[in-house]
């Protein structure tokens, strides 16, 4: 079964016994295939000279990326990084912010890179789809997606899902259900808590290395857990 099937039946069960009629279980599944799939695309593999390895998420257009600073050395460090198809790129990294632990990437095969819309209103209760290479990289499979939800913001720089992620993770997406990029993970918890750092801490970090213009995502009523 492939992650985005296997999420969506997971799901199911959850909601077995709820108060959701068939429309809203079967609008709720069309929501979560869709997100999967941008969650997807956008989501890639990188590796380090040094070893290192982790996930990152397309930022723009141009082939900047979001990661983890933890999974990349220093500005100016090369890295290596396997796209949705297995194809791989080379960049160096522009700029990393130790304290949120966040980095910026740029790849530098010349093409059109699909991002993801940007996302700024998780709350509480939302659900929420997180993408990563967990385990490291493999040719055999896209990067799996985790489904959770928002348990709760802290400091007006993380959001903390119960989405479950392992090592290789770090630096992958945390993606709303109308498919909008919402935060980039970089750690958990022994208890199981997963922390991503909010996107717009991100963009106000990399404002200045990132181009003029950046999709910004839909308005739609986030779902919630709380209205099962």
């Amino acid at each position: 079964m492939n992650p985005a099937k296997a999420l969506i039946f997971t799901f199911s069960l959850l909601l077995l016994g709820s108060a959701w009629g068939s429309e809203e279980l079967l609008q709720l599944e069309q929501r979560i295939q869709k997100t999967s799939t941008i969650a997807e695309q956008s989501c890639l593999a990188i590796q380090t000279k040094a070893g290192g390895s982790g996930s990152a998420i397309i930022a723009s257009a141009q082939g900047h990326l979001f990661t983890a600073a933890h999974a990349v050395g220093a500005p100016g460090s090369e890295v290596i990084a396997f796209d949705s198809e297995g194809i791989r790129h080379t960049g160096n990294v522009l700029a990393v912010q130790k304290e949120l632990d966040v980095a910026l990437v740029k790849l530098s095969t010349q093409r059109r890179w699909d991002a993801p819309c940007f996302g700024f209103s998780t709350v509480a209760s939302d659900f929420l789809v997180a993408v990563g290479h967990g385990g490291g990289y493999n040719p055999q499979r896209k990067a799996p997606v985790r489904f959770g939800i928002c348990l709760f913001t802290k400091n007006d720089t993380q959001i903390v899902t119960n989405c479950r992620i392992t090592v290789g993770d770090s630096g992958g997406g945390l993606f709303d259900l109308n498919g909008n990029l919402a935060g980039i993970t970089t750690a958990v918890t022994k208890s199981g808590k997963v922390y991503h750092v909010k996107l717009d801490c991100i963009l106000e970090v990399f404002q200045p290395h990132l181009p003029g213009q950046l999709l910004t995502g839909i308005v739609e009523q986030p779902v919630e857990a709380a209205n099962l």
